[in-house]
């Protein structure tokens, strides 16, 4: 996933005093617009598609990345609706994509 620019940084801190389970679901939604996105920029993408062509074979690797980081994040989110302690898995995924720098 790509590292995020100073404004989608900013999210982070439009998120942080919501409890982690409403964090995780900001991020849920946000994530599902991003996945819709690239979805529809590969459903538009013009025809026919050559094998080697560089920019559809990104989209594609993104639309992935997205949907695995999606489905992580929703077990995520479960886990912590069900009131376990998930602040360390919620961390470190927060971390892994980019949602926390160190500064």
């Amino acid at each position: 996933m790509k590292k995020l620019s100073n404004q989608e940084k900013s999210s982070e801190a439009d998120i942080s005093p919501l409890p982690p389970d409403a964090q995780a679901q900001a991020l849920i939604s946000e994530l599902e617009e991003k996945w819709q996105q690239v979805s529809a920029e590969i459903h538009n993408y013009p025809s026919p598609i050559p094998a080697c062509d560089a920019q559809f074979n990104y989209l594609l690797e993104q639309r992935g990345k997205l949907a695995k980081s999606l489905n992580e994040l929703r077990e995520i989110r479960d886990r912590l609706e069900a009131g376990e302690d998930q602040s360390e898995t919620f961390a470190a995924f927060l971390e892994k994509a980019g949602y926390l720098s160190e500064d």
